[in-house]
């Protein structure tokens, strides 16, 4: 099972708003967590950010600021 290094929106850890291609330093990064690539919430967040790439194929800056494209 593949797993995608994530930033959700808050402790609940109910929306992504980040995708990470390695792990973070989480005392920079908040509310940190990974998902699999079958994660329902993994899936909206491609959805809304409009992206269906890998964590590896995507620029990290581009993919941590992705949630102010909304």
């Amino acid at each position: 099972m593949e797993v995608i290094n994530v930033q959700f929106d808050s402790e609940e850890r109910k929306v992504i708003v980040a995708e990470f291609s390695s792990v973070q330093d989480a005392s920079f990064w908040g509310n940190l967590g990974v998902v699999s690539r079958d994660d329902d919430r993994y899936t909206q967040f491609q959805l809304k950010t409009g992206t269906t790439t890998s964590a590896s194929t995507t620029p990290a800056l581009k993919r941590a600021f992705s949630f102010l494209r909304s």
